[in-house]
């Protein structure tokens, strides 16, 4: 019932309010694991989830001032950054049609996952550790080239 909600058509076709996401797979990693995001795609709806609805009390009480300092303003950056993200997708797409980058863009994503980078040890050794690492946005040349 929910899920149907979230994709109820709107007047200009399908809008989805809930999408998943995948990472994009090239040939860096030799294990291939699948990994699933979901995310609200509508802002109005994850800002309300995320800051209005968490702190509806507070709110209806009339402390918007604490709400803002304390859940919205720390937690500002990391809210906005999808939609910068997705602004910033759309100028590579606008770049890639008028064909003003060094390459074709043939995928356009997010990587995720675990990178080997050399950590100094107290011995002064550098030894390789796999890092958690995570790339907002990756563009892929036709022949599968990062």
């Amino acid at each position: 019932m929910i899920g149907e909600r979230l994709s109820q058509r709107s007047s200009g076709g399908k809008r989805l309010l809930l999408t998943s996401k995948k990472p994009i797979v090239a040939t860096v990693s030799q294990q291939l694991v699948e990994v699933v995001e979901m995310s609200v795609t509508d802002n109005f709806f994850c800002f309300w989830f995320s800051f209005v609805f968490t702190n509806l009390s507070d709110l209806e009480s009339g402390d918007a001032e604490g709400v803002y300092q304390y859940a919205v303003e720390p937690q500002m950056n990391d809210f906005a950054s999808p939609a910068f993200e997705a602004i910033c997708r759309e100028f590579i797409r606008a770049k890639n049609r008028k064909g003003e980058l060094p390459f074709r863009v043939s995928k356009l994503g997010r990587w995720w996952g675990k990178l080997n980078q050399s950590v100094p040890t107290e011995s002064g050794k550098p030894k390789l550790t796999a890092v958690d690492t995570e790339i907002d946005i990756v563009a892929m040349e036709p022949m599968g080239n990062l």
